[in-house]
């Protein structure tokens, strides 16, 4: 899944929007984004390029590749059988060595024997052709695959003393020597050094090794550790107005020296991180200071965080948060809206950093670790240090540091301004929202429209005998629009809501034909109230319009959701997972999000990165929506 703002590129290392590089650079700079498991941001970068460059192949492979290498088949697929009249000629080496990549991964997740016995075939004529030992290396996997022992052996036996330990400890692991294995990916290690892209890259390769029957010594397994995600969470430094000093500057020289520890002992190369002034700007200038790789997540527009979270540091605080915002690989806003003083926002974008840090975690094969710089003496209010430790799910990946522990060896200096800000009232609530239209409604002739209401006392029926949650629920003509606290919730509402409509004749209902419908999920913050009219609660705010975007978009019969929500519901379901997984119970994925790319929304409302949401198929499909609890 997305780990950026995909609708500015601007912070990628050697791009430029203004002055963008040739076709080969554009395909480098997809390729970088590949091999740091950045799949989504790197589809986006190739539609990008593609426009640029209508007729290149490569970049159209590089599309269909990213999207398979983040699970989105769906979309990669149609993408794949609209280039295939262009692949039945001879290809250049480069896009064959794609074309192979692609084949293997749609065996990976579809289980298309053609797809394996097409990328053992490109992948051995690449090796054949080239001489390059990796093509060997995969053309031998593959070949265990197809359950052809005789051809893996002989090909790992033709690069057993190959001079590239990688090729050469797979080609040993597959003869079954593994301490000659052991010892060329500890070459390989030592050659590597801190970049993280191919470790990663081994460690898929020997997984793949594993899913063949290759035994894996634990040795080798334990050269290859992915790169360790650090979520952080800190405490901004003391306004003028402070009650009680929890992070005066004194602290500070202590508190960097905590956090570069830290690091050191999680060997951070990865960090995600909101950048207020203190804690938040000393954890990225320390992670990029080691070399690693900071993504920036901030709750609001620009402005409003720079003034109320930097600005009443001083003039050289708002310098150092330029420095780091420049230097970051991504930069993600949770919302482009005001700040208007609401804390819900920070604790809004502590979930999203949350869920992203996850996915990424995902992508690499791991699992983050969250950092926390913590007083107790801060209550768990909205976007606090301890809000954050408190809704992180596993304590095994918790690391604190005590600030009221740290010694103030600094010059003590109070600021001399207050935090900025008035906060308008009513505050802003996080909730999840679902708007679904019923396709094929405006054909209806009508005599037909008496007889829709039959399908809407389905709808209400379908609402009550599910466990109605819905904090609001709105009709109008074939349109639904439903609010509610929790992500996961909604999406098995929305599941169950499609299949109603998939599982039932209409005609039984007096209609004519069978009807579809579409489903958009978005979450973010808005303001709750009651119509001062009616009397009826009603939801306002520029997100309740995002949400509104998504469902004409949609494919009928689908549902799809924004960057927010999958978010969001990452974020719920790892503290789910967690909590089964400490009770003993086992847990079992009850949906899939694949990834469709940053999308035009209708009415000039911008462009957003788009998740098609799908079912699980292992039978565990809406089970456990009441555990994650409910939301601020």
């Amino acid at each position: 899944m997305p780990v950026g703002d995909q609708s500015d590129l601007t912070a990628l290392p050697g791009f430029s929007v203004e002055s963008p590089p040739d076709e080969a650079g554009w395909l480098e700079t997809v390729e970088g984004l590949l091999d740091q498991e950045q799949p989504f941001l790197a589809y986006d970068l190739a539609v990008r390029g593609q426009q640029r460059y209508p007729t290149s192949l490569n970049l159209r492979l590089l599309q269909v590749l990213a999207l398979l290498r983040g699970h989105s088949t769906a979309a990669a697929l149609p993408i794949m059988e609209a280039l295939e009249p262009e692949l039945l000629g001879a290809l250049p080496i480069p896009s064959q060595t794609r074309l192979a990549a692609i084949h293997r991964l749609i065996w990976e997740l579809e289980g298309r024997r053609n797809a394996l016995q097409e990328a053992r075939r490109l992948y051995r004529k690449l090796y054949e052709t080239t001489g390059h030992a990796l093509d060997a290396v995969e053309a031998a996997a593959l070949s265990l695959q197809l359950g052809d022992r005789e051809a893996a052996l002989r090909l790992s036996e033709a690069i057993r003393d190959n001079p590239d330990p990688l090729a050469r400890g797979q080609a040993r692991l597959i003869l079954g020597d593994g301490e000659q294995a052991r010892s060329a990916f500890e070459e390989a290690r030592h050659t590597w050094g801190r970049d993280y892209r191919p470790v990663v890259a081994a460690l898929k390769s020997v997984q793949a090794l594993a899913a063949a029957g290759v035994d894996i010594p634990e040795a080798v397994t334990s050269l290859l550790r992915p790169p360790s995600v650090v979520i952080f969470g800190g405490q901004p430094l003391d306004p003028a107005d402070s009650d009680e000093p929890v992070l005066p500057p004194a602290k500070l020289p202590a508190l960097k020296e905590a956090i570069e520890d830290k690091l050191q002992v999680l060997d951070a190369r990865i960090g995600y991180s909101s950048l207020a002034c203190g804690a938040d700007l000393l954890f990225v200038e320390a992670l990029l200071e080691r070399g690693g790789e900071a993504h920036i997540i901030l709750p609001c527009t620009l402005e409003d965080f720079v003034e109320a979270r930097v600005a009443y540091a001083g003039p050289e605080w708002v310098e150092r948060f330029e420095r780091a915002l420049s230097r970051a690989a991504t930069v993600t806003y949770a919302t482009r809206e005001r700040y208007l003083g609401h804390a819900i926002l920070l604790r809004y974008a502590n979930t999203i950093t949350t869920g992203i840090g996850w996915l990424r975690a995902e992508l690499l094969r791991t699992e983050p670790e969250l950092l926390v710089a913590w007083d107790y003496r801060v209550s768990n209010q909205p976007g606090s240090a301890s809000d954050f430790m408190d809704h992180w799910p596993d304590i095994a990946r918790l690391h604190l540091i005590d600030l009221d522990e740290l010694e103030a060896t600094g010059p003590d200096t109070p600021l001399d301004r207050p935090r900025a800000g008035m906060t308008v009232q009513p505050e802003r609530v996080i909730r999840a929202m679902l708007f679904a239209d019923v396709v094929g409604f405006s054909t209806l002739g009508e005599e037909y429209l008496p007889n829709f209401l039959n399908l809407l006392e389905r709808i209400r029926a379908f609402f009550d005998a599910t466990g109605n949650q819905a904090e609001l629920i709105e009709a109008w003509g074939d349109a639904l629009y439903v609010v509610m606290p929790n992500a996961r919730a909604l999406l098995a509402h929305a599941f169950r809501l499609r299949d109603a409509f998939l599982n039932t004749d209409h005609r039984d209902l007096g209609l004519p034909e069978q009807l579809n419908v579409r489903i958009g999920l978005h979450a973010g913050p808005v303001f709750p109230a009651q119509h001062p009219v009616t009397g009826r609660p009603i939801i306002s705010g520029r997100q309740v319009n995002r949400a509104a975007r998504i469902e004409p978009i949609t494919m009928p019969g689908e549902v799809y959701a924004s960057q927010e929500f999958v978010a969001l519901l990452t974020a719920e379901e790892n503290a789910v997972r967690h909590e089964l997984r400490f009770r003993g119970e086992s847990y079992a994925p009850w949906y899939a999000a694949q990834y469709l790319g940053v999308v035009d929304m209708p009415k000039k409302h911008g462009r957003q990165p788009v998740y098609h949401l799908l079912p699980a198929t292992d039978g565990s499909l809406y089970g456990n929506q009441n555990d994650s609890g409910k939301g601020k």
